[in-house]
């Protein structure tokens, strides 16, 4: 018997990209390029608590202890979860759930 494994991120992982929301995803974005919590709060159009509270949970569930974590993990885990937002839209690179495709 030949065991053949599928390229994509560990079993683990998908867990956690299935708990990324669009608004997640642009969080992340701004904290790895080194924004406050003020400046995403403003960039997001929320207050600083509902910043501050989204970052608890992307920190609970990433498994950083801080922002600095938290953004070397989304550095290190943002072309996988690409793929495999790709991969759930079909293959189609310019469709995922995250965008339309426009």
């Amino acid at each position: 018997m030949v065991l053949i494994t599928m390229p994509g991120p560990p079993p683990d992982a998908v867990s956690v990209y299935e708990r990324l929301t669009p608004r997640r995803v642009q969080l992340l974005g701004l904290i790895a390029s080194a924004h406050t919590t003020r400046e995403c709060a403003d960039a997001m159009g929320v207050s600083v608590s509902t910043v501050e509270s989204t970052l608890a949970d992307l920190k609970s569930f990433t498994g950083a202890t801080s922002m600095r974590q938290l953004a070397r993990w989304w550095l290190r885990e943002r072309e996988p979860f690409l793929v495999w937002m790709r991969e759930l839209a079909g293959g189609d690179s310019t469709k995922t759930p995250l965008t339309d495709g426009s």
